[in-house]
């Protein structure tokens, strides 16, 4: 759970960096609750997710796991894990980390929603803005929300942690995460299947089974467009994190780049053996969201990118 912490910060909003920042005044203590909320006709769903909140106006966009204001001034990102995926607890995320990365925490502390252990942290890693995660452990499945906002806005700061006090987390509802992707993708013709929905990632493996880590995966993800970002920027930072996975000796080649869309191939080494994985990454200026295909092969290379590429072609927004 830490990395996808760090690859939510580092991605979506934060952009932190250890230095000087002057902050803006901290949030007022959060007190230990216990929140037992019960879904009313005025809770939204955040699309894909057991998530609902009672906002606080209608000026927002729904996304799959996400929920985005329309003046661009805060935004809710849910990621949903299960527990085999991800083993750690509410105990792993403390302010010792967070600030070892030049964020700063302002409080964070234990509560329980709809009876389930939780713990929820209130910070800061730029001047601009500042942000909540809440981090609901059913131990079988792991829901973390990010509340990401304008740090200059004290009424608005006020009016999302409000909101964060009406949450229900929906343990009993059963999402259909596959038929309510935000993307098209024909796996015909080739040995991908899908997995499953796991921190806001699709997986698609050889045959639709558990995948070791030497056997070859295609990850899907959508990120709020927030800002107009670059999509070269996020392949930057994936290309990164593979380097923190254990990959070597990267190389970037073919590489196609548009408007509205990224594509790109890198090849290296992993545990000293051959290598790729290929990148598309796609917006759309119409849509809240920006998609993200990353595909990689250890070990079959000449025949596993052939079909990479086949599905990306089809790769594209409902």
């Amino acid at each position: 759970m830490k990395k996808i912490v760090l690859l939510i910060i580092t991605v979506n909003l934060f952009n932190c960096q250890k230095k000087e920042v002057q902050y803006t005044s901290p949030p007022p203590p959060m007190e230990a609750v216990t929140l037992n909320n019960n879904i009313t006709s005025k809770h939204v769903n955040i699309p894909n997710t057991k998530i609902y909140f009672l906002p606080f106006d209608k000026n927002y966009n729904l996304s799959n796991g996400a929920m985005v204001s329309k003046d661009n001034n805060y935004s809710i990102t849910v990621m949903e894990s299960d527990g085999n995926t991800v083993k750690n607890t509410v105990d792993d995320f403390s302010k010792e980390d967070f600030e070892a990365k030049g964020i700063k925490v302002f409080d964070d502390k234990f509560i329980t929603v709809n009876g389930v252990k939780s713990k929820i942290i209130f910070l800061q890693g730029q001047p601009q803005l500042k942000g909540a995660i809440l981090f609901i452990d059913n131990r079988t499945e792991k829901e973390m929300i990010t509340v990401m906002y304008d740090a200059n806005n004290t009424l608005l700061e006020n009016k999302v942690k409000n909101m964060l006090h009406t949450i229900v987390y929906n343990k009993d509802s059963k999402v259909d995460y596959l038929g309510n992707a935000t993307f098209n993708i024909d796996l015909s013709g080739t040995k991908f299947k899908f997995q499953k929905y796991t921190s806001n990632f699709y997986n698609f493996t050889e045959d639709g089974k558990d995948a070791e880590i030497l056997e070859p995966t295609i990850l899907i993800s959508q990120i709020p467009n927030i800002g107009d970002p670059s999509l070269k920027g996020f392949f930057e930072e994936s290309k990164k994190s593979l380097l923190k996975y254990g990959f070597e000796d990267l190389n970037e080649k073919n590489i196609v780049e548009t408007k509205d869309s990224f594509q790109a191939e890198i090849d290296g080494k992993f545990k000293g053996k051959p290598s790729v994985c290929y990148y598309k990454i796609i917006k759309d200026p119409k849509k809240d969201f920006i998609l993200f295909l990353m595909a990689s092969s250890k070990q079959n290379l000449d025949q596993d990118l052939p079909q990479f590429k086949k599905i990306a072609n089809t790769f594209s927004f409902k």
